[in-house]
């Protein structure tokens, strides 16, 4: 992250925490897979959707790698001009 940062790919400090969040994410299940052979989800949803009971389940690096992929696009989205007209009487 830091040699990316560095190379001027992500200008935004915006778009710095959610490369921050994805790669604490991704590490984080990464290490729980290896350590363990799976990962454990700590917030359980019960949607009542078919076929996938219970859906979703998530665990603190899910929120991390969610949250960055929230960041990166609302950081990606356009900017709206703000464009002050002056209304004549």
């Amino acid at each position: 992250l830091v040699g990316i940062a560095k190379l001027g790919l992500l200008r935004s400090g915006t778009l710095v925490i959610a490369a921050t969040l994805a790669a604490v994410g991704i590490l984080g299940n990464l290490t729980s897979r290896l350590l363990h052979g799976h990962v454990t989800d700590l917030l359980l949803f019960n949607l009542h959707v078919p076929l996938a009971r219970p859906w979703p389940a998530f665990n603190v690096a899910d929120v991390c790698i969610f949250t960055a992929a929230i960041l990166s696009i609302a950081t990606s989205l356009p900017k709206e001009r703000n464009t002050a007209r002056q209304i004549s009487d």
